[in-house]
C-alpha cells in the first residue's frame, strides 16, 4: 500500500469484515493475519517512502539492496491478504450499510484531525486542496485502498449471492478465469501508463483498484464457504509462502523484466497471500494470546490511516529512514523491522483511543438502528 492503503468495518472498527455474523466462532488466526498484514504495510513504507530501498541501491556492494528487496517482497502480499480476509469473513456476514458509514467516519476522524493539526503547526502544507481531501476522502482518493474498497462495498451483496448460490464447479471456473485475466495475463503483457510499464492489461493497474479487490474478495469467500485446501498441512502453507517470496525475488533480480513480479497482481504475490490466508485461518491459540489479539486487532486499519495520511506521509515518512540503507546488513534488517513495529504500535495506541471513543458514543448502535428503520430487511434472503 503506497501513499494511500485496506475495507469494511467490524464491530471493533476493523476494515475487513462485511457485517456482523449471526453465529460464528471467532477465528483468531484471521485476526492475527490482519495484524501481521498491517505490520507488513509499515515494513513496505519504511523501505519505500522511508528511503531504505533507494539508499541501498546506491551502494557498491549490492547485498543490502538484495536483502532490502527480499524484505519488500516478503511483505508485499499485505494488501492481497486484507482483501482475501474481507471475502473470507464477509461471505458469512450480514451485509450492512452502517459498516461503510462507520468506516467513513473512521477515515474522516483522521483526515479531519490530522489536517487541522497540520493547519496549526505546518500551515504552509495545508491549502484548499487538502481541505477538500479532508471532507471527501473517498472521492478525492485520500487513501487508495479506502477509495477502491468504498466502490467495491456496494457490490458485496452480489458477490456473496454468487458464492452462496452458484454451483461450486461454476464458481471455481469463474475464479480460475479471473486469476488468468487479472493476474497471469497482466504479469505477462505489460502496458505503458504515463511512460512507465505496469501491469495494466484489462485496466487492472497493478491491483490499485476495486476490480482486483473484488477478485480477491471472491477468492476469500470461496475458500471460506467450501473450507478449501483444509487438508494441506499448516507447515506446507507457510513453506509455500516462503517459496513464492523466494521465487519472486529470484525473478526480479535474474530477469530483464523482474519488476513485473513485484506488484499486487503478480501470480507469486497472489500465491504468497493465499498461502498465508490458509495457514493463519487454521492457527489455534491459548486464551491469553486470544485476549491480546482480540484487544489489538481492531486498531489494525487505524495504523494505515494514521501513518499514510498524505500530510504525515510527506512530512514524517519521506526519506525518514534513508540512513538504514547503508547500515551493516543485519543492522539494516533489525532497524527496518523495529521502525515498522514502532510505527505499528504507536498508531495502534492512537486508534484504540479512537475505537473506545466511538464505542462510548454508541455510533455503531445508532447507525444500525437508523439502517434498520430505513432499509428494514432489504438484504434478507427470501
Amino acid at each position: 500500500m503506497d501513499t494511500n492503503v485496506s475495507v469494511q468495518v467490524t464491530e471493533q472498527g476493523t476494515p475487513m469484515l462485511t457485517g456482523t455474523p449471526a453465529v460464528r466462532e471467532r477465528n483468531y488466526g484471521i485476526d492475527l493475519l490482519r495484524m501481521v498484514s498491517m505490520l507488513f504495510v509499515t515494513v513496505l513504507h519504511v523501505l519505500g517512502q522511508g528511503g531504505v530501498l533507494g539508499a541501498s541501491a546506491k551502494l557498491e556492494d549490492p547485498l543490502n539492496n538484495h536483502v532490502a528487496w527480499f524484505l519488500e517482497i516478503a511483505a508485499y502480499c499485505c494488501v492481497n491478504c486484507y482483501a482475501l480476509i474481507s471475502g473470507y469473513v464477509g461471505v458469512k456476514s450480514k451485509f450492512k450499510y452502517s459498516n461503510i458509514v462507520m468506516l467513513w467516519l473512521q477515515v474522516f476522524f483522521y483526515t479531519g484531525i490530522i489536517t487541522l493539526l497540520f493547519s496549526h503547526f505546518y500551515p504552509e502544507m495545508v491549502g484548499e486542496q487538502q481541505i477538500w481531501n479532508m471532507i471527501f476522502p473517498a472521492a478525492k482518493n485520500q487513501y487508495w485502498y479506502f477509495t477502491a474498497y468504498f466502490a467495491m462495498f456496494f457490490f458485496i451483496p452480489f458477490y456473496n449471492y454468487a458464492v452462496n448460490h452458484m454451483p461450486q464447479k461454476q464458481m471455481r471456473v469463474m475464479i480460475i478465469a479471473a486469476v488468468i485475466l487479472f493476474s497471469f495475463l497482466p504479469s505477462v503483457f505489460r502496458t505503458e501508463l504515463f511512460g512507465a510499464k505496469i501491469s495494466n492489461t484489462f485496466y487492472i493497474s497493478s491491483g490499485y483498484n476495486m476490480m482486483w479487490l473484488s477478485v480477491l474478495y471472491v477468492i476469500g469467500a470461496y475458500v471460506s464457504k467450501y473450507n478449501s485446501f483444509s487438508s494441506i498441512p499448516k507447515p506446507a502453507c507457510f513453506l509455500t509462502y516462503f517459496v513464492a517470496v523466494i521465487a519472486t525475488h529470484l525473478f526480479k533480480f535474474c530477469t530483464d523484466n523482474g519488476s513485473v513480479a513485484v506488484n499486487y497482481t503478480s501470480p507469486t504475490i497472489l500465491i504468497a497471500g493465499f498461502a498465508l490466508l490458509i495457514g493463519f485461518s487454521r492457527l489455534k491459540f491459548p486464551r491469553s494470546v486470544r485476549a491480546v489479539i482480540k484487544f489489538m486487532s481492531p486498531a489494525a486499519f487505524g495504523v494505515y490511516l494514521v501513518h499514510v495520511h498524505p500530510l504525515i506521509w510527506e512530512k514524517f515518512m519521506k526519506l525518514r529512514y534513508y540512513e538504514f540503507g547503508s547500515f551493516d546488513t543485519w543492522y539494516m534488517v533489525v532497524a527496518v523491522l523495529v521502525a515498522a513495529l514502532v510505527i505499528y504500535l504507536f498508531c495502534s495506541c492512537i486508534d484504540l483511543v479512537r475505537h473506545y471513543l466511538f464505542k462510548l458514543l454508541h455510533l455503531r448502535q445508532g447507525l444500525e438502528w437508523l439502517e434498520k428503520k430505513l432499509c428494514r430487511d432489504l438484504w434478507q434472503e427470501r
